[in-house]
């Protein structure tokens, strides 16, 4: 029997995890606003340019084909935060603020028609995503 490898992230680094997507790559998205990126199990680097520094309090992720880009969630802000995926990571593009009086519970992005659809409380809303 021959020994097994296993590709396993350093310890803590998923601690604070909140919510992935997986596209063929794995994007994962950290209550801190950061970002991990694993391409078969192995992390890479990833690094968001013109992230703002109140992008906090991620709670969840979705990926759109096209544009290549992230959506991230900042339900305390009520906002969805646009990322433009590039080579060597993502760059800010820019943020959304639903106007809603109900905090966010989760997400999820209709790839044919585009739309962002969200739930608050009872209600299930949509924006457009330009």
């Amino acid at each position: 029997q021959g020994s097994h490898l296993k590709k396993t992230p350093s310890a803590g680094l998923l601690g604070d995890a909140t919510s992935l997507s997986v596209t063929g790559n794995v994007f994962v998205a950290k209550r801190n606003g950061d970002i991990l990126l694993f391409d078969q199990g192995i992390q890479k680097d990833f690094q968001i340019s013109g992230r703002p520094t109140d992008m906090i309090d991620i709670t969840a992720i979705a990926y759109t084909e096209s544009p290549d880009q992230l959506i991230v969630l900042n339900p305390i802000k009520k906002a969805f935060i646009l990322l433009a995926l590039k080579d060597t990571g993502a760059e800010y593009v820019k943020e959304v603020i639903v106007n809603s009086t109900s905090d966010i519970s989760s997400f999820g992005y209709d790839t044919k028609d585009k739309n962002v659809y969200f739930t608050t409380d009872n209600l299930i809303q949509k924006f457009i995503l330009q």
